[in-house]
């Protein structure tokens, strides 16, 4: 359903991974659609994340630079959808105020 969702309000493009591939992450953020990864963020002391199926990660970053990835490894085969970040700032600044900050909310509480 997360899925469909993305594809449908966001232009994308699937990426697939093999395991030990690497990924730059530069002005997008990803959807898992099957596999996991595991990555680094943070501009201070990098802490590791891991994220599988059905998850988001990447947005984080838009919000804080500070959550910004700095690895990023597939654990195992992954196929993702990548997806602008513009495309997502433009929707955030042309949504409801308080719908924007709670998104925001669901963001930083919840993903990577």
């Amino acid at each position: 359903m997360l899925e469909d969702a993305l594809k449908n309000m966001f232009p994308y493009k699937e990426i697939t991974l093999k395991s030990g591939d690497t990924l730059q992450i530069t002005n997008t953020f990803f959807y898992i659609k099957e596999g996991l990864v595991i990555g680094t963020f943070g501009n201070k002391v990098p802490e590791n994340f891991e994220c599988s199926k059905n998850e988001i990660f990447g947005l984080r970053q838009l919000l804080d630079k500070n959550f910004e990835i700095k690895t990023l490894s597939a654990k195992k085969d992954t196929d993702l959808l990548s997806f602008n970040n513009e495309n997502f700032t433009n929707m955030m600044e042309s949504t409801d105020k308080n719908i924007a900050i709670f998104l925001k909310s669901l963001i930083q509480h919840g993903t990577y």
